[in-house]
């Protein structure tokens, strides 16, 4: 995932903070990008199905200032294998 700022390592890394509907649920590891700390990188254990409409919803975020992003991201994605 991709923000328009820096996020807390510790939120950032949250698995708890990230999910996908259909059947995906939490990712089994979120790791912050080591350069680019808008970036997360996230990895499931459900696998998805091509060509399906997903929705991932991220919240519980804080910035470098420890201010809490308060809105809450969903996301429609379709993956494609």
């Amino acid at each position: 995932m991709h923000f328009s700022e820096g996020i807390s390592l510790n939120t950032a890394q949250n698995i708890l903070n990230f999910s996908v509907n259909n059947g995906i649920g939490n990712p089994v590891l979120a790791i912050r990008d080591a350069l680019d700390y808008k970036v997360i990188h996230l990895t499931f254990l459900n696998p998805f199905i091509s060509g399906t409409i997903y929705t991932i919803t991220a919240n519980n975020f804080k910035d470098f200032s420890n201010n809490t992003i308060v809105q809450v991201v969903n996301q429609n994605f379709v993956w494609y294998n």
